[in-house]
């Protein structure tokens, strides 16, 4: 998770500020195209503010996984998803960030950001609750 951080702290300050929405279909193709990654992308959502402003590709631990940026009222949110992997859900404080983790069948998740726990709790119910999102919440983990 600690890796996690570092990458939510590199990707964020490389795109700046006062970004416009990014189309979640349109997202999802850029992922498959540039990537090779085939998965639906989570929306923005007005009711909880939630923007997505960018999708990237990153390698963590001998594996790939997308790195899905967003921005709740206004401050930088990264949504990681690791495909195949596993992890308990748990909530952490690294780095002097919030981690929500959990996974499903298809797909570790791991959400990072400076938000509080009340914020960072709403945006990974929407995420768990998303009818698209390869991490959908199914039975816990570990």
């Amino acid at each position: 998770v600690a890796q996690l951080a570092i990458d939510h702290d590199k990707c964020f300050p490389e795109l700046r500020t006062g970004h416009p929405r990014l189309d979640a279909v349109q997202a999802a193709a850029r992922l498959a195209a540039e990537y090779g990654l085939d998965m639906l992308v989570p929306a923005s959502a007005d009711r909880e503010q939630l923007d997505l402003v960018d999708v990237r590709f990153c390698e963590h631990d001998g594996s790939s996984m997308a790195h899905l940026l967003y921005e709740v009222e206004g401050q930088p949110v990264s949504y990681f998803l690791v495909p195949g992997a596993r992890q308990a859900e748990r909530s952490l404080e690294v780095m002097g960030l919030q981690a929500r983790l959990w996974s499903n069948d298809a797909a570790a998740c791991v959400l990072v950001g400076r938000e509080d726990a009340a914020v960072m709790d709403k945006v990974v119910t929407y995420m768990q609750g998303y009818e698209w999102s390869p991490c959908r919440r199914s039975a816990p983990v570990g």
